[in-house]
């Protein structure tokens, strides 16, 4: 039997683990936080921080890997693509494509050249002494390699840039200074197959207690959207010469003009490929393990059209987790449960711990499902 090796084992590797194991692979998980509960899906997980190339490096050789396959995050893409081009197993990007997808501040500059409209933005230096006199507020502070919302600060003056840059957690001495667009947040996601879009879906995200922390998800049914914003991916994709793997992106709609603020080139978070399986019917987490893997594959599968939504479930403050209340009429829409933390675990920063990610059909879905979800799925604590 081939073995995978998942770089990672968090919550949001889960899908990856499970249609690996489907696909008949032995799958080996790397990550070294307590919490990843991810491992006990997989058939053997090392608890090793997989920043530890070495290491890593050592348990790929001493188990004989055949694939490796980058886990929900940025640092564990990152890794991948270097050890993929460094041992010749399956190479899904190379070093110079990963220095611009990885880089905001490149990437922006590259869809300005391609025509791909994204928020004005300027390039600010860490230790920058003077600030620029003519910037409009309020803006958007961002680590250039971060994903996900991580490290984003609103910023209304000069002094409050200057104190968000002393806190800012990032690898690179420099950040980006951005416009702040105000409208709908769009997921696309989309699979390839030898620089082939063979499948793309768009979502609506939607925030609840932290502005830049996606909570909410549900797909959206319009095909003229879902092309527009395949045009523009498929410029990057071009241009690129991407092959295998994924993309994921979201752009902000005002007005029917969509501007491309983040893209990443790992499965999206918090079990999004498990809302696209469940509202389309595309095996998504298995066309993307083969693709990862470079394989050519068919897929005979039944569209379905569901109105499906995923919600990460917060607490509204720390605390000791006792449990999630589900009111009845959700509790009857409830199609799939993922309870993150036990009874008595520690909730330490409300804004970003997710409790439990949950799933639910409706017949349709409008705002006031969405408001409804967000207001009664509550969470106590001690």
């Amino acid at each position: 039997m081939e073995k995978v090796l998942i770089i990672g084992g968090s919550h949001r590797d889960i899908p990856l683990i499970q249609a690996c194991r489907q696909l008949g692979y032995y799958v080996i998980t790397l990550g070294s936080r307590s919490y990843y509960i991810g491992h006990k899906f997989a058939d053997k997980f090392y608890k090793l921080d997989f920043s530890n190339m070495d290491s890593v490096k050592e348990v790929i050789l001493n188990e004989e890997i055949s694939y490796i396959i980058p886990g929900c995050s940025e640092l564990a893409y990152i890794n991948s693509v270097i050890l993929t081009n460094r041992l010749g197993l399956n190479i899904f990007d190379n070093l110079e494509t990963l220095g611009i997808l990885f880089d905001k501040w490149k990437l922006k500059n590259l869809c300005k050249e391609l025509g791909i409209p994204t928020p004005e933005g300027w390039r600010i230096d860490l230790s920058a002494k003077s600030i620029n006199t003519k910037l409009q507020y309020p803006l958007l502070l961002k680590p250039v390699d971060q994903s996900g919302g991580r490290g984003i600060n609103i910023v209304k003056n000069k002094e409050e840039i200057k104190e968000a840059l002393k806190k800012i957690v990032t690898n690179r001495d420099y950040a980006i200074l951005e416009e702040y667009i105000d409208g709908r947040l769009i997921a696309y996601s989309c699979v390839l197959s030898d620089g082939n879009i063979v499948f793309d879906f768009t979502a609506e995200d939607t925030s609840f207690i932290n502005p830049f922390n996606v909570s909410t998800s549900y797909p959206i049914w319009d095909e003229g959207l879902k092309l527009k914003l395949k045009g523009y991916i498929s410029k990057l994709i071009d241009h690129l010469n991407l092959k295998w793997g994924v993309l994921h992106a979201q752009f902000i709609d005002r007005a029917n003009t969509f501007y491309l603020i983040d893209i990443t080139r790992r499965i999206p978070g918090d079990l999004f490929p498990f809302l696209i399986e469940f509202s389309t019917g595309f095996p998504y987490s298995w066309a993307t393990i083969m693709s990862y893997m470079g394989k050519i594959f068919n897929l005979s599968w039944e569209p379905l059209k569901r109105d499906v939504v995923r919600h990460c479930v917060f607490s509204r403050k720390n605390g000791k987790f006792v449990h999630i209340k589900v009111p009845e009429e959700l509790e009857n829409r409830l199609i799939y449960r993922l309870d993150i933390f036990n009874k008595g675990d520690e909730i330490t920063d409300y804004l970003v711990d997710r409790i439990s990610i949950m799933f639910f059909e409706f017949k349709e879905i409008d705002k006031s499902l969405i408001d409804m979800i967000k207001k009664k799925v509550e969470v106590a604590v001690n």
